[in-house]
């Protein structure tokens, strides 16, 4: 598997970590006037977060481990600055957008063959046109040259 897959799927599972950690701290409730809702699952969270780093290193992924390096905390510090009317907020707007490209329709684009053929015949009707143009306005010669 390539860098970015692996960087991808380390990625993903520790923002998944940190989104279940960034709702359960509690000091972060208190700071918002969230009701706590308790530690269970903190040591789960904690190891699903840094378990995607040790399997990248083992894996011998020094270029995607050092992705996640960087990542992680970014990420991290994203979900943390978020407060939860802006998370919400952020939801729904996410929902919205998604409820909307459900019902846009893309039309099909047609085929490159026959997009390249149509090319090809206007290209050489529009040489002829101009071949035709050109021969026409050719002043004619005389007898004498």
């Amino acid at each position: 598997m390539s860098v970015w897959v692996w960087t991808l799927v380390a990625v993903v599972c520790s923002s998944l970590a940190i989104a279940r950690l960034v709702t359960r701290d509690p000091k972060r409730g208190r700071a918002f006037g969230v009701p706590f809702s308790g530690n269970e699952g903190r040591a789960g969270s904690w190891v699903l977060l840094l378990v995607p780093g040790v399997v990248l290193l083992v894996l011998d992924q020094f270029a995607a481990f050092m992705i996640w390096a960087g990542a992680v905390p970014l990420i991290g510090w994203g979900w943390s600055v978020l407060s939860p009317e802006r998370h919400a907020a952020f939801q729904a707007w996410r929902m919205g957008v998604m409820a909307r490209m459900r019902d846009v329709h893309i039309p099909r684009p047609r085929p490159l063959r026959t997009r390249r053929k149509a090319r090809i015949a206007a290209l050489e009707a529009r040489v002829a046109e101009l071949e035709q143009l050109l021969h026409d306005t050719r002043a004619p010669r005389s007898a004498a040259e």
